[in-house]
This record gives structure tokens, sequence and C-alpha cells, in this order.
């Protein structure tokens, strides 16, 4: 089993906070196999499984793998959305111009 945790750190070890993880189990060995991918977030909770199918094995990095899977656990696809619009937010700068910056309450 392969684990993939998003933590942020808190300055020691006693101090990070798992933010996210996700199990990554291979349920079908050979050349093309077969993962189940458990994940859960801390704010969501457990957001379920899925199954990451046919994946050729040794022809990647682990890392490809890895992302693969969250793409399945998120979406149940081999891909990740479009990423979402941003929003058209005015930024303004400082009277010298050096810094820019964002009003959340406009005055």
């Amino acid at each position: 089993m392969l684990r993939v945790t998003v933590e942020l750190p808190g300055g020691s070890e006693s101090g990070k906070r798992i933010l996210a993880q996700s199990d990554i189990s291979n349920v079908k060995p050979g050349a093309l196999a077969t993962y189940e991918v458990k994940l859960r977030g801390e704010v969501l909770g457990d957001l379920g499984t899925a199954l990451l199918t046919d994946y050729p094995r040794m022809a990647s990095t682990i890392w490809d793998l890895a992302g693969r899977c969250i793409a399945v656990g998120l979406t149940g696809r081999e891909e990740l959305p479009t990423r979402p619009h941003l929003p058209d937010v005015p930024v303004h700068r400082s009277s010298d111009g050096a810094i820019p910056y964002v009003r959340f309450v406009h005055h």
C-alpha cells in the first residue's frame, strides 16, 4: 500500500497538521494493474473509494501513479477537471506603485 499525505508543517513534528491522505492499494497485480484509491480530507472527511484500472506498471514514476489515482478518486476519471475560473478582481497598487493589493471591502 502507498499512502500520500498532504500536511501543513507547524515548525515541529508535533505542530504539523494533516490536511488530506490517500491510500493506494494494488488489488490486481500484473503488467496492467488495478489500484484502489481511498481519499479522505480534514474538512470533507472520507471521499470514498475508486479504481484505477489497466495501469501499465513500471512504465512511469510513482508520482504518475499517485497523480492518476488521486484524479480518479476525485473525478472518477484519469484526468483532472478544468481549473476554476478566477474571479475578475481589481488589483490596486500602493501610492508608490511598489505593492499590489486587493480590497476586500470597497469604501
